[in-house]
């Protein structure tokens, strides 16, 4: 799966399902860990975060304006935050998600590269509904990708060798 390869992937594992609110499993596929900060100020080296997830359709109109198409998402829990490295930088890639089209009837695979643990989840109060977009990739970040396919793609790494090589001469 050359389009998406140098993507990173981390396996996030909730320990407790948000509480006082019902959440579809559509929502949970969807759902955003955002609002990532240290618990109890910079020194600390505890992470705490908030579960954002996709409105209702009904909630959605009630908070978006109109020429807003991107989705409406609010905090439905706090929970403590662990991230686990799945890699080492000088071992192989051991951990891997496969994806299995049933149409086209192929798999591919992508390695993982952490494990979150959201941990002790308790509600949330006092944040407002927000709109969540992606933005565009930096030029940096686009190189990074390529240079990530190219370690499996021999059409685009021989294309970035040459790239490098008409900068460099």
């Amino acid at each position: 799966d050359i389009l998406t390869w140098g993507l990173s992937y981390s396996n996030v594992v909730i320990d407790n399902l948000p509480q006082g609110i019902t959440v579809t499993p559509e929502q949970l596929s969807s759902a955003v860990v955002g609002d990532v900060g240290r618990k109890g100020g910079d020194n600390s080296k505890k992470m705490e975060c908030n579960l954002l997830v996709q409105s209702a359709k009904d909630d959605s109109k009630q908070h978006s304006s109109e020429s807003s198409d991107s989705p409406i998402y609010k905090a439905v829990q706090k929970y403590n935050l662990d991230v686990f490295p799945l890699r080492s930088d000088d071992q192989p890639d051991i951990n891997y998600l496969f994806f299995y089209d049933k149409e086209k009837k192929v798999v591919t695979y992508h390695p993982i590269q952490s494990r979150v643990q959201l941990s002790t989840g308790h509600l949330v109060r006092g944040v407002a509904p927000m709109s969540i977009r992606k933005r565009e990739l930096t030029s940096e970040e686009k190189l990074e990708l390529d240079e990530r396919a190219a370690a499996i793609d021999l059409e685009l790494s021989l294309s970035l060798r040459n790239g490098i090589d008409e900068h460099e001469g």
